[in-house]
C-alpha cells in the first residue's frame, strides 16, 4: 500500500505549542547577528577618532589637508567602549606626513588600538620670484608667496618679511620653496670695524669704543678688543656696529 501524501491544512491555526516553538526559535537564528552590532566597537568610529584628532592638530596651521588613514582588518572585532574613544599621537609623532595613531578604549573591557594614517597638507610658503644669484641681498621684489604641499619639517617661510634682507647662500631658481638653509643673515659686525662695546651692568648705562676680531650677525658670539684695556672679550651683536658684553 503506498503512502498517501502528507498535506498541511494552513487553514488551520497553529496552537499555543507552535507558538511558543516560533518565539524560542527566530531570537537564536538572529543573536549573533545582534551580538555582532551591539557588543563589538564599529570601525567607522575608531577612524572617526583618529581623524579628529588629526583635524584637531593641524587645522590651524594647514587649513588644507587631506587625510589617508589605514583600513583596519574585517575580521578584528573589539568590545564595544562604554565611554567616548580617545585617540592621542604616540612620541615622536609629527604632522604632516606619516603617523601612527593610536585610540584608547577605557572601561570594564580596555583595549588599545595603533593605526598608521598619511596625512598631507598645502599651506602658503615664501617662493622666489625670479633666479637669485649666489651672494644676492632679498628684497620683496625677489619674492611671493605660493600655496604648496609641504611636509613635517619646518624648513620653509611662511613670512615674506622673514626673508627681506637675507642672502642667498647659492644661486636659486625661480620659483623654488625657500629654506633657512638656504639663506644667511647679513653680518651686522664686520671684521676690523670699528665698534661700540655696551656693558651689560643693571641700571648704569657703560659704552666704549672697541674693534670686532670677526665677522657676525645678529645674536652672534664674536671676540672684541677693548680699546681702553686692550683686553679681548666675547661679545653679543645686537645692532649694526654695536656688540653687548656681560660683566
Amino acid at each position: 500500500m503506498k503512502n498517501s501524501p502528507h498535506f498541511i491544512d494552513h487553514s488551520q491555526k497553529p496552537s499555543c505549542r507552535a507558538w511558543l516553538t516560533i518565539a524560542l526559535i527566530v531570537p537564536t537564528l538572529f543573536a549573533g547577528t545582534w551580538a555582532g552590532t551591539e557588543h563589538t566597537q564599529s570601525h567607522g568610529s575608531i577612524e572617526a577618532a583618529v581623524e579628529q584628532l588629526i583635524n584637531n592638530s593641524i587645522g590651524r596651521d594647514f587649513p588644507s589637508h587631506e587625510i589617508t588613514i589605514g583600513k583596519l582588518d574585517p575580521r578584528l572585532q573589539l568590545a564595544a567602549c562604554e565611554h567616548p574613544l580617545r585617540a592621542f599621537f604616540p612620541p615622536g609623532s609629527r604632522l604632516p606626513g606619516n603617523t601612527t595613531v593610536g585610540v584608547i578604549c577605557e572601561g570594564q573591557k580596555p583595549w588599545t588600538l595603533y593605526l598608521s594614517a598619511e596625512v598631507k597638507a598645502r599651506r602658503e610658503v615664501v617662493v622666489t620670484q625670479r633666479p637669485l644669484l649666489r651672494g644676492a641681498l632679498i628684497s620683496a621684489e625677489d619674492l611671493r608667496l605660493e600655496l604648496r604641499q609641504v611636509g613635517s619639517s619646518q624648513d620653509y617661510f611662511t613670512e615674506i618679511s622673514d626673508v627681506i634682507g637675507k642672502l642667498a647662500k647659492r644661486p636659486l631658481a625661480s620659483r623654488i620653496v625657500l629654506s633657512p638653509q638656504a639663506l644667511s643673515t647679513p653680518p651686522l659686525v664686520r671684521r676690523g670695524q670699528q665698534i661700540v662695546i655696551v656693558a651689560a651692568v643693571p641700571g648704569i648705562d657703560v659704552r666704549m669704543q672697541g674693534t670686532a676680531l670677526s665677522d657676525g650677525a645678529k645674536g652672534d658670539h664674536i671676540t672684541v678688543r677693548n680699546g681702553l684695556s686692550k683686553r679681548t672679550v666675547e661679545a653679543t651683536v645686537i645692532e649694526a656696529g654695536i656688540v653687548e658684553v656681560t660683566l
